[in-house]
């Protein structure tokens, strides 16, 4: 467990209130007898924080251990039943503590920044492929197989800002153009590289940070000066450049900064930020693992066994709202103890 039995109560004790306004707000708590809204959330909660595998097992630790009613607030329930609370409450409770959270979580997140702390308004942007059982039918993703796109936009303080699920086919650029914002920077990978994406995104003022593709066509219009700081740091060209051929090319100018690594790697990073220093680019670019990490959170401890509320389609939602549920309420949980 990441929190004992002991000081589970306080873990769990700042979201109350936020559950109690979902239960008379959603009326979920309807046609129950005994495992009703609030120990059903507290029992997803110790769900994740335990080495349960399965419902069966966590029905079991719970009709074993009666400290553990008492801090759940819910006697012994067998599987069966937690499987139909599972499969009828609605998922509408945990996306409302989900929003309940979500300042308060914005509010404690330490800042963890260093180079990048004056920057305003970044978001690292990515999406991550989930499998989905046969019965997802609206989740196509090949003949045989089932899937969904996870699109998860994440501020540099690895807060979740936006989530945007699609069937498996959805390409992420469309999905890109249908969320960029102005004023915005997002950190994206080479898989979101188009000129028409990069053409309206500057159009309407937004900005990127992304690599360029090994076999694009460029033309430099103009050597930028770099810093001895800078180069001693492994920059060795700062270039505006023209992307594409004359046929096909991106409307506007764009920046590419050439860093090499003390291992000898080169990285071409391109963006459309020509008054940061060449080295926040390259900083910025390097924070974007930040979203591969918390996609590994989300399927290593979120979606491994999962007893997760809602019909078909809204479990393919739930695993990353519980999962951001239980992220906010341990940030909101470490703001009560006073901790950073």
């Amino acid at each position: 467990m990441i929190l004992s039995k002991r000081f589970f109560h306080k873990f769990i004790a700042p979201i109350g209130g936020a559950v109690e306004r979902a239960t008379q707000r959603y009326d979920s708590d309807k046609r129950y007898r005994m495992l009703f809204t609030r120990p059903h959330v507290n029992l997803h909660l110790f769900f994740q924080l335990s080495d349960c595998e399965s419902q069966r097992d966590l029905a079991q630790e719970l009709e074993e251990d009666r400290d553990l009613q008492e801090a759940v607030g819910c006697p012994s329930v067998n599987h069966s039943s937690l499987s139909r609370a599972n499969a009828r409450r609605t998922f509408r409770v945990f996306r409302y503590i989900f929003h309940a959270l979500y300042p308060k979580a914005i509010s404690c997140a330490g800042s963890v920044l260093k180079s990048l702390e004056g920057l305003k308004q970044v978001k690292i942007l990515d999406e991550s492929f989930l499998q989905c059982c046969a019965s997802m039918a609206w989740a196509q993703y090949r003949k045989t197989q089932n899937g969904l796109k996870l699109h998860l936009l994440l501020d540099l303080r690895r807060i979740p800002d936006k989530l945007v699920l699609t069937p498996g086919r959805e390409n992420e650029r469309g999905v890109m153009e249908q969320i960029f914002r102005r004023r915005v920077t997002y950190i994206i990978d080479r898989g979101y590289n188009s000129y028409q994406l990069f053409g309206k995104m500057m159009a309407q003022g937004a900005f990127f940070v992304t690599r360029l593709l090994s076999n694009a066509v460029y033309q430099v219009v103009e050597c930028r000066l770099l810093s001895e700081e800078n180069r001693q740091r492994g920059i060795i060209a700062d270039w505006k450049i023209l992307l594409g051929c004359p046929q096909s090319r991106c409307p506007f100018p764009l920046r590419l900064v050439i860093y090499l690594t003390p291992e000898g790697k080169l990285y071409r990073f391109l963006t459309n930020r020509f008054d940061l220093d060449p080295w926040i680019v390259c900083e910025m670019y390097r924070w974007r693992w930040q979203i591969e990490l918390f996609f590994r959170f989300i399927k290593q401890y979120l979606l491994e066994g999962q007893a997760l509320p809602g019909t078909q389609r809204e479990r393919g939602a739930d695993p990353v709202a519980c999962g951001a549920d239980n992220l906010h309420a341990t940030a909101d949980s470490c703001q009560d103890c006073g901790k950073p």
